[in-house]
Parts: structure tokens; C-alpha cells; sequence
């Protein structure tokens, strides 16, 4: 019954509404990165992050999550899996936006932004 509450409130949720539901579960319950509900959540704010303009303060959680997913469908799919390749484009695409974020704000020069954003260019083209 617990899933299907949090599944309900997830489909509600906004992207720091999302982050909170996470790390609740991960305080609160004895739930495994690999778990369906984690993976869903992981895959709900990924997704919502990429597809809008997150708040920044959303951002660096969302990287965070974002290589969870990944280490858990490299694990369960292997590295040439479809849904590895799908969430390793988004997850480059909500790194590139945190980078921006990050050079916006002053915490990065301009030659760190280019390296990094060159680390991630396989993935976003």
C-alpha cells in the first residue's frame, strides 16, 4: 500500500517535491537504489528536470539522481542497454543545464565549463 501512495504522490509532484519524496525514501525506508519505486522516481525527475526550466536549486540533485539511474540500468540493462543509451542523453542534457547553472552563478570559469561541456558533447549531439 506504501508503493501505491507514493506512486500517486509522485504523479502529482513537481521537480523539488520529487527530490523530497526521495530522500525520504531513502531515510525512512529500507528501499534499494534498484528498487521499481526509486528507479520510477529517479526516472519521473530526470525527465522533468530535462524537459523544462528546473529550479536551479533542484539542479545539482537532479545530477545526483541522474547517475543513480544510470549506475542502477547499467546494472540491470548493461552499458548498450536502449534504456541506458535514452537516460544517458537526458542525464547529460540535466548536466549541461546545472554547468550553466554553475557558471551563471560564478562557480565555474570559462576553460572548466569548456572542458566539461566537451566531456559531454558524445552524449548531447
Amino acid at each position: 500500500m506504501e508503493e501505491q501512495s507514493v506512486m500517486k504522490e509522485m504523479t502529482l509532484a513537481d521537480e523539488a517535491d520529487l527530490c523530497g519524496i526521495i530522500k525520504r525514501m531513502e531515510d525512512t525506508q529500507n528501499i534499494h537504489s534498484t528498487h521499481h519505486v526509486m528507479v520510477r522516481l529517479y526516472i519521473r525527475l530526470l525527465e522533468s528536470v530535462a524537459k523544462s526550466k528546473p529550479n536551479p536549486s533542484v539542479l545539482p540533485a537532479a545530477v545526483q539522481y541522474g547517475q543513480t539511474l544510470l549506475q542502477v540500468l547499467h546494472r540491470l540493462d548493461g552499458e548498450s542497454g536502449r534504456l541506458g543509451k535514452k537516460y544517458s542523453k537526458l542525464c547529460a542534457l540535466v548536466e549541461y543545464k546545472d554547468l550553466v547553472r554553475r557558471q551563471e552563478e560564478g562557480g565555474l570559469s570559462q576553460e572548466a565549463f569548456q572542458e566539461k561541456l566537451g566531456n559531454l558533447r558524445e552524449y548531447l549531439v
